[in-house]
C-alpha cells in the first residue's frame, strides 16, 4: 500500500519520503478485481439484506473491524477456496488508474520511494 498512497492523488502529498517494505504497486497483485465479490461475500456472512452496494456498505459499517478482518480471511479461504485480498481496486478517487501507468505518467516522481530488493525482503 505504500507505493499506492505515493502514487494517489488522495494522499501523495502527505509524503516527503517513503519506504515499502514489501509488495508493489506495479505487480500483478498490485490491484484487485474482487473487491465486490469478496463484500457480498461478507454481506452473506453477516446476513446483510442489499439491493445495492450502498446497502452492503451501510451494513457491513455496522460490523467490527475484528469480525470484518477474520471473516475477511476466513470466509473467502473457507466458502470459495480463493486466497485472500484486501487490495486497492482502480476505483478513479484512491488509485486513478493502474498503478503501472500512473508511474509511467510520472506520478509519484518527486518523492523518493526506497523498495529493499526481492532478494533482501526473502532474507528474515
Amino acid at each position: 500500500m505504500t507505493s499506492h498512497a505515493v502514487i494517489s492523488p488522495q494522499t501523495n502529498t502527505l509524503f516527503r519520503s517513503a519506504i515499502a517494505l514489501s509488495g508493489s504497486s506495479t505487480g500483478y497483485f498490485g490491484t484487485t478485481t474482487q473487491a465486490l465479490r469478496t463484500a457480498v461475500l461478507l454481506a452473506n456472512i453477516f446476513n446483510c439484506t442489499y439491493n445495492t452496494t450502498q446497502d452492503i456498505v451501510a451494513c457491513l459499517r455496522d460490523v467490527g473491524a475484528h469480525s470484518l478482518d477474520f471473516w475477511g480471511l476466513v470466509g473467502v479461504t473457507l466458502y470459495e477456496q480463493r486466497p485472500p485480498n484486501f487490495l486497492p481496486v482502480v476505483d478513479g478517487d484512491f488509485v486513478v488508474r493502474q498503478p503501472k501507468e500512473s508511474w509511467e505518467l510520472g506520478e509519484g516522481r518527486l518523492i523518493p520511494l526506497v523498495h529493499p530488493p526481492e532478494k533482501q525482503r526473502s532474507v528474515q
